[in-house]
């Protein structure tokens, strides 16, 4: 006997037919909100950084055919945070060191435009670091004056890391409650299936065949086909049925008359049959 394959249920089917792209979408929210969050963050601690490397930049003067600097208090506050983030500065007129560290990687002057921040990361000291810098010049000065600050990335890191994780967690919220409310919600969707089913599997249980149309109360759009073509099979059933009793109504009929005079036959020759078998005479012996 061939075994039959057995096909997943129809409540799995469902579910995984709605959780697929459920968790598809997460993970694209995810992946969207990863870059977002990267993005936001480096904004906003650019930002900072920019206001501490204006603050710096509006320091720088000539006086006297030299350069000369303030270096206000404020600039180097506006980046402390929690996380302790090393900051370094170099200001230099063109490739001399006027204060600073010196081994603070250096940009390509000709790249930078004149009173316009620009950002890049970069490797100091076995640490990564982010640097905002900007080029300006000074009248009575033939060389530009590169001006840098940089801090290491330990708070945007932590900053990025607090937010991912703070969407991983959201995320993960919104496809366990959506998995959990779908299964009662996938219960109360299959109930007219259910009740169908109950209608046809009540036919089994009754002693007599019943060929009437099932009484399933209101279905589904979807339902109503299957119903219908199944009332139809009974309905063709019910109909083979009627035949099959009137040919077995007119056959027993058609065969009832000979079988009676085949009955009367026998019981005649039962009855001019003697002990052995012979025919009785019915003519008086001869003296």
């Amino acid at each position: 006997m061939r075994a039959e394959a057995r096909a997943p249920a129809l409540r799995t089917r469902l579910l995984v037919a709605v959780l697929g792209p459920l968790l598809a979408a997460a993970i694209l929210i995810g992946v969207v909100g990863a870059t977002l969050i990267t993005d936001v963050v480096r904004r906003t601690s650019d930002r900072v950084l920019g206001g501490a490397l204006g603050a710096i930049a509006e320091t720088v003067q000539v006086e006297r055919g030299e350069v000369t600097l303030d270096l206000p208090a404020a600039a180097f506050g506006m980046l402390e945070n929690a996380e302790r983030d090393n900051v370094y500065y170099r200001i230099a007129v063109g490739g001399d060191l006027l204060t600073g560290y010196a081994d603070l990687p250096a940009p390509d002057p000709a790249a930078l435009a004149v009173d316009v921040p620009a950002y890049r990361f970069a490797r100091y000291r076995g640490q990564r670091i982010r640097i905002a810098e900007v080029r300006r010049d000074l009248p009575r000065i033939n060389r530009p004056v590169i001006v840098q600050i940089a801090e290491t990335i330990d708070n945007r890191s932590a900053l990025t890391r607090r937010l991912m994780i703070a969407l991983l967690i959201g995320e993960c919220v919104l496809v366990g409650g959506a998995a959990l409310l779908l299964r009662p919600a996938l219960g109360w969707s299959l109930r007219p299936l259910a009740r169908l089913r109950g209608a046809i599997e009540a036919r089994d249980k009754r002693a007599r065949p019943d060929f009437s149309p099932l009484d399933t109360g209101p279905l589904p759009r979807e339902l109503r086909p299957l119903a219908g073509a199944f009332d139809r099979l009974l309905a063709q059933l019910d109909t083979a049925t009627v035949g099959v009793r009137r040919f077995t109504a007119d056959a027993s009929h058609q065969m009832r008359t000979p079988l009676s005079v085949l009955k009367v036959q026998v019981a005649l020759a039962r009855r001019g049959s003697g002990p052995n078998g012979m025919r009785r005479s019915t003519k008086s012996p001869t003296p």
